[in-house]
């Protein structure tokens, strides 16, 4: 995948917007990549849909990472022999309740700096035939709100010097980040697993966002 410079508003689409783009069915898009990151909704929804717990989906398709530059841990699907885990006979077995930055392709998504609206732009492709769309069309049904208020939580826990402190506090420790740490565990914990698949995803989010601040102001993240 080309690196894509979506801070340039040049690149940014309005929702009346079209595109071309039209998927012939490849499946280039589901191999060889590095970039399918899911957040906590995207969790919540394959293990709904996969009628697995999210501790298995983790375990059979995922890998953990810590960000380099955010020190945040991060989930991506596995992909074995370049292939993404998720395909079944050169097909998509998850397509109903496929991740976002699936269901979005060939857009990717940010939020604008006030944090109250999502933007659009179009990733390079090689894949594809020809066929215009309009973005509006394209993004309908998608989790705007939930992709803002996981954003924000995710930037906020960034921003955050309490978090910082402790990251500090594993680094003088243990010399390196490392997933193996109970400290990461218990972050990984908060933002990621746990969800109630029965019960409103959103309303667990935000009680997320405040479980994890308490839990940073009160130090009371074990490592």
């Amino acid at each position: 995948m080309a690196e894509y410079d979506f801070m340039d508003k040049r690149n940014i689409l309005d929702l009346e917007d079209s595109f071309s783009f039209c998927c012939n069915g490849c499946s280039e898009c589901c191999r060889n990549r590095n970039d399918i990151i899911l957040s906590a909704y995207d969790i919540y929804r394959l293990s709904q849909g996969l009628n697995i717990s999210d501790m298995q989906l983790l375990k059979e398709y995922c890998e953990i990472y810590i960000g380099k530059v955010s020190k945040l841990p991060f989930v991506k699907v596995v992909f074995e022999n370049g292939v993404c885990k998720f395909m079944k006979d050169n097909k998509c077995s998850i397509h109903l309740f496929k991740p976002s930055v699936c269901k979005l392709y060939p857009l990717g998504r940010g939020v604008k700096e006030d944090f109250n609206e999502v933007f659009y732009f179009k990733q390079d492709t090689q894949c594809g035939g020809k066929g215009m769309q309009i973005v509006k069309e394209w993004v309908k049904g998608i989790d705007e709100e939930i992709f803002i208020v996981w954003s924000t939580f995710m930037l906020d826990l960034v921003k955050s010097s309490h978090y910082e402190v402790l990251v500090d506090r594993v680094l003088k420790n243990h010399k390196k980040l490392d997933i193996d740490y109970a400290f990461f565990y218990a972050i990984i914990d908060i933002l990621y697993l746990q969800y109630d698949v029965k019960v409103d995803f959103l309303s667990q989010l935000k009680e997320r966002n405040k479980r994890l601040v308490s839990a940073l102001h009160s130090n009371k993240l074990k490592f």
